[in-house]
């Protein structure tokens, strides 16, 4: 099944926090496991095309696994082959072989320089001089090669000083966080690569994280003076220790942002480890469980089916998944299958185990005393460090205020936008996780939604101030999170959102025009307990919401302004609408009329 999740892996008597990433390399390269790859579409000789990648920071590539050379065959363009990094028995940084594929006849040209071909997928030696396209690979997960990765992170010190609030917005519009500092060992690595000494800042305020966890490690020396600032700015001062100080003061930063390690792979929403110790299936899945939110595999599609066969080695006797009694251990029900064989053969010993079995990848069951690998499988991980995953999506609540601009910008550039609310439910869940003293910005703009949908859910009051600011720009108000709009240029927290599962969103649907969309500029309160007179009707509905009302608006060419009266459930839409001209409107009590305005 195609879910998120954060894994805690446990090393020694230190834990750290990794979050499987879909988006760690920069744009234009490719992620796979622990490394950035990139497709060169020019071709060239090999000392050429080695410089071209020591250019980007990278080189050309070693081919360590069947996997990644399997994912290397299926994303290159070139059938005429690829140069790589090999030169004679070893990678061009002196590794040795650990995997190895090479073809008949693959030294005729001396063995200085290796393509690989992609007709048979071999490797086979050419004269260096020879123009083929090549791959480079960068190690590690860092987006930016300027980061430094350590431990399950990465992270990037700044080269200028600014105050804590827009430090936080900087590291944030970086997709990372201000530095949360969880032991002496990883203290220890950050001050060993100070690049501009003096003092930074971290994330830590009022002796919790930005993402509202506890430090399980702090610096904080022993004095009477490390509260005198009132505690909400922290400031790690390496040969002193950490103090708070005034939020406004001037300080180079260090952000964060938590990252795949090398086996752990993301897929559709999920992460995936694949533990090579062989364990019976009760260890297995204590082994799994033991990680939050993780569990032995569930298989929920033939996709995640053929992931997991792409990806596990062929020498593997099989893997246990998290399948007994013909459902999975958290009791649900199978919605695909790849039993194996003839039913005799699938349950010959009692349905209370299951495999993935060698070759064939079908599953079997198997005595559960048997030992085999395992692949857990971690719910919710597929997204950020901060970010929290729900019902097939991502959500970013921002730390720090910007205008509605700024806000979708920063959100466009975290792979995400500004979120879209389709249903109760949801809302529910994003108030759940609000700080409800403060407003957030939501992707809401002239009664569609930033993509261009309209609205199946809307969260927004019957009061006439609902459109007050002319409805280009909408945020959660905090004393009853409803939806009002806004002056665009007032800054709010926000609330960012990106769609992970392998389908579309489900929380809006597209209008029936395009020409409508294009022609929403703003919609505007022009009348209160009056309706429009007979003669400025061209068209009336019964409908249950003032956003369905303004909805079927936009859809009418012709329509210039709206009135939703709420007792009748009545929908009235007029044409040449003035707002100046009072024979438009007759009075009647309870009827809200708003201008649908062109561009």
């Amino acid at each position: 099944m195609e879910h998120q999740f954060i894994i805690v892996i446990v090393v020694t008597s230190w834990y750290f926090s990794i979050t499987c990433q879909q988006n760690a390399c920069a744009p234009s390269l490719i992620q796979h496991r622990g490394s950035c790859y990139h497709f060169a579409q020019n071709e060239s000789n090999f000392t050429s095309a080695k410089s071209s990648c020591e250019d980007l920071g990278m080189h050309l590539v070693y081919i360590d696994t069947y996997p990644e050379q399997e994912f290397l065959v299926n994303t290159v363009q070139h059938n005429s082959g690829s140069w790589i990094g090999l030169s004679g028995f070893s990678w061009m940084d002196g590794s040795g072989l650990s995997f190895s594929n090479f073809g008949g006849n693959a030294f005729n040209e001396k063995g200085l320089c290796f393509r690989i071909q992609q007709f048979d997928l071999k490797w086979y030696d050419r004269r260096c001089t020879a123009s083929f396209s090549h791959i480079c690979e960068k190690s590690g997960t860092c987006a930016d090669q300027n980061d430094m990765e350590h431990a399950g992170s990465c992270y990037h010190y700044s080269h200028s000083s600014t105050n804590f609030s827009t430090a936080l917005s900087l590291c944030e519009g970086r997709g990372m966080h201000l530095v949360y500092i969880e032991s002496e060992q990883e203290h220890d690595f950050l001050a060993l690569n100070l690049q501009n000494g003096g003092h930074y800042w971290i994330g830590l305020s009022h002796m919790t994280w930005q993402d509202g966890s506890s430090p399980v490690y702090n610096n904080i020396p022993d004095q009477n003076y490390e509260f005198d600032d009132g505690g909400s700015c922290f400031q790690a001062a390496w040969s002193f220790g950490w103090e708070d100080i005034s939020c406004s003061d001037m300080h180079y930063y260090i952000c964060e942002k938590e990252v795949c390690l090398s086996d752990i792979l993301s897929y559709g929403g999920s992460c995936y480890h694949f533990v090579h110790t062989m364990s019976n299936f009760s260890s297995a899945k204590s082994s799994c469980e033991s990680v939050s939110d993780s569990h032995l595999v569930y298989i929920g599609s033939p996709e995640e089916q053929d992931f997991l066969e792409r990806e596990l080695p062929d020498m593997a006797e099989g893997y246990w998944i998290g399948l007994s009694s013909v459902t999975w251990l958290d009791g649900s029900s199978l919605t695909y299958n790849n039993f194996g064989g003839p039913y005799v053969s699938q349950f010959n010993d009692e349905g209370v185990a299951f495999r993935i079995l060698k070759g064939s990848r079908a599953w079997y069951d198997v005595s559960y005393n048997g030992n085999f690998r395992y692949i857990c499988e971690n719910e919710g991980a597929a997204c950020g460090g901060d970010d929290i995953g729900h019902n097939g999506s991502c959500y970013h609540f921002s730390a720090v205020t910007s205008r509605f601009p700024e806000s979708r910008s920063t959100c466009e550039g975290l792979g995400m936008h500004l979120v879209f609310i389709g249903s109760q439910e949801e809302q529910d869940f994003l108030v759940s996780n609000l700080v409800d003293t403060e407003e957030y910005w939501i992707g809401l703009s002239s009664m569609v939604w930033l993509d261009g949908s309209h609205l199946v859910y809307n969260n927004i009051p019957y009061h006439d101030y609902a459109f007050d600011d002319e409805g280009k720009c909408f945020r959660m108000y905090p004393s009853d999170l409803v939806w009002y709009d806004k002056n665009c240029s007032d800054s709010y927290h926000y609330i960012c959102e990106k769609e992970i599962d392998d389908q579309e969103p489900t929380s809006t649907v597209q209008p029936s025009s395009d020409q409508a969309r294009s022609r929403s500029s703003f919609i505007k309160l022009i009348a209160v307990n009056s309706s429009l007179t007979g003669s400025h009707v061209i068209a009336s509905h019964s409908v249950h919401s003032v956003t369905r009302c303004a909805n079927l608006c936009l859809d009418v060419e012709t329509c210039s302004c709206f009135t939703f009266i709420e007792h009748e459930m009545a929908c009235l839409l007029g044409v040449t609408c003035v707002v100046e001209d009072d024979l438009n409107f007759i009075a009647q009590q309870g009827a809200i009329t708003y201008s649908q305005l062109h561009l």
